[in-house]
């Protein structure tokens, strides 16, 4: 666990935070969460306009069918957007609801906006008995009004050995948008990564043993995207880029506060 202060003097928003760090041996999950402590007397904080956050993650490579997500113990919410990032030589049946929204070659991404009774572990089948790997991230609206949705998606695709990629670039259709960068490929065995350039990007999960993958994100994202994601990767015959941008659309009645009554 990780803990840190910050004064609030001003009334400015704090803004989102990262905490970039190694997960412990069998650790696959994070979670963070903001607490704002004040004296006594009646003051309202404001909750700033929505803003599309990472809420939970989850990374697996596996052979064996059917691979289960994990959501439950992500702390899935309502109207969260569920983003399953996959790549791999096997071939993939998703579960109900689960649709492709940008595929090239052996990498794709799914979405799905989770809604109160859906599965909290949904499952996808695996065929051909090859490897696949999944970077599953729950999205959800700051201000947890509505749900965050896909603005747009782009991929970028090289086949050769030691090939490099870079993700494009890609217009946000609002403000205030999270950016994901994604590295798959098909290859089965380990690979390494050279050649890596990030500017502006973190990047908080790396895959090396196979089918390699390499995730990165940016939040307040305005105009086209600004950071920017180089990696080369040896011993593959195909290296797949995806840029993506989640926006939150306007709700009608998102103003709302929060009320510290003096005891």
């Amino acid at each position: 666990m990780l803990l840190a202060t910050k004064a609030l003097t001003d009334g400015t928003p704090t803004g989102n935070f990262d905490s970039v760090q190694s997960s412990p041996s069998n650790g696959q999950g994070y979670g963070g969460v903001s607490v704002v402590v004040k004296g006594s007397g009646a003051s309202v904080a404001t909750v700033v306009a929505g803003v599309p956050v990472i809420c939970g993650f989850w990374n697996s490579s596996n052979n064996s069918t059917p691979v289960a997500l994990p959501l439950e113990r992500l702390g899935v919410q309502n109207n969260d957007l569920i983003l399953v990032y996959t790549s791999g030589a096997a071939t993939l049946t998703p579960p109900s609801g689960y649709g492709a929204a940008i595929t090239s070659n052996n990498t794709t991404l799914y979405t799905h906006t989770w809604l109160t009774g859906d599965s909290t572990s949904p499952s996808f089948a695996l065929a051909g008995g090859a490897y696949a790997n999944f970077d599953v991230f729950i999205i959800r609206r700051s201000d947890g009004v509505g749900a965050p949705t896909l603005d747009t998606s782009a991929s970028n695709s090289h086949s050769g050995s030691g090939v490099s990629a870079a993700p494009p670039s890609i217009s946000p259709a609002g403000t205030n948008e999270l950016q994901f960068a994604y590295y798959g490929t098909h290859q089965q065995g380990s690979g390494t990564w050279s050649a890596v350039t990030n500017t502006g990007l973190t990047e908080e999960d790396t895959n090396s043993g196979g089918p390699c993958s390499r995730t990165a994100w940016k939040e307040g994202i305005s105009s086209a995207t600004s950071g920017s994601l180089t990696a080369t990767l040896s011993g593959t015959t195909d290296l797949t880029a995806l840029s993506v941008l989640i926006g939150v659309p306007a709700v009608a009645g998102t103003g709302q506060s929060v009320v510290f009554t003096a005891t």
